[in-house]
């Protein structure tokens, strides 16, 4: 309830760094989360009670550029809404855009797709500064293979054998998953994927078992394997969540023009926030 009683639906783009968190969702017992940071700063501006609607709840040590936020209350404390707030975040959370939205929209459920990027540092591109941002693999990977081994995601499947509990909660593990690129710079090679949503672990799980096919550790059809059999144990191991970032949502049906504006997006970062603002996402 806000001090005024009038309520408005607010939006937010907000990206940070994971590495220091426990996730986004906002725990209890003073466990430390982005949530709980945003929820801490976005109730002291608006003075009221804030809950927060989040576009994807990302685990520890994952990180985003253009994470989307949707939450009700009256107008804010201050008539310099973005300065306040990040004076009061820690700086590794930063609130880019906060801007009243329709009622109906929520950041979650009005999504029709999320953008997730996971960068991997090429041998000889080992830096202290990419720690807990990338994952720094000590093997050459042969691109080639794991671009030809990826088509065989694009679809709808049973993504179980990619899904931490494997289905066992009963949650639907079937997912539509829009594209896959794989992007190789002189430093990075980057796994770009596009889904109408991911299960816990999905893209780690994903990024896992291409790295493998990419040094050479499994043969390019355990893709196909996997989604088949639903069997989680072929999975090598999870790549760690330092080098995964939720890049972007998108609130429009996915095409090949919008893979191509978020490729342009992915191509042009360096760390740095969205360049995009929430009413173009």
């Amino acid at each position: 309830m806000t001090l005024s009683g009038k309520s408005t639906r607010w939006a937010a783009l907000v990206s940070y760094d994971g590495s220091q968190y426990h996730g986004f969702s906002v725990q209890p017992h003073g466990i430390k989360t982005v949530g709980g940071a945003l929820t801490s700063a976005l109730s002291v501006v608006f003075q009221s009670q804030i809950e927060l609607v989040v576009a994807g709840r990302t685990d520890k040590g994952v990180h985003a550029v253009g994470q989307v936020v949707t939450f009700d209350a009256g107008m804010p404390k201050s008539d310099r809404l973005l300065k306040s707030l990040n004076r009061l975040l820690p700086s590794s959370v930063r609130v880019h855009e906060v801007v009243e939205v329709e009622e109906s929209f929520s950041a979650r459920f009005s999504a029709k797709y999320r953008c997730y990027l996971f960068r991997v540092s090429k041998v000889g591109s080992v830096s202290p500064f990419l720690d807990n941002r990338t994952w720094q693999v000590d093997k050459v990977l042969n691109v080639k293979r794991m671009c030809n081994a990826s088509g065989s995601l694009i679809g709808s499947h049973d993504f179980k054998a990619f899904c931490k509990s494997g289905g066992s909660d009963g949650r639907p593990t079937r997912r539509m998953l829009f594209g896959v690129e794989i992007i190789e710079s002189i430093e990075f090679v980057d796994i770009v994927l596009w889904s109408n949503s991911f299960c816990h672990q999905m893209v780690r799980s994903i990024v896992s078992l291409l790295v493998d096919i990419g040094t050479g550790r499994y043969p390019g059809v355990v893709i196909h394997q996997a989604i088949v059999s639903g069997n989680r144990s072929i999975l090598h191991s999870v790549a760690p969540p330092g080098g995964l970032y939720l890049f972007g949502v998108g609130y429009e049906p996915f095409d090949a023009e919008v893979k191509r504006v978020w490729l342009e997006r992915i191509n042009s970062w360096s760390f740095s926030g969205p360049s995009w603002t929430v009413g173009r996402v």
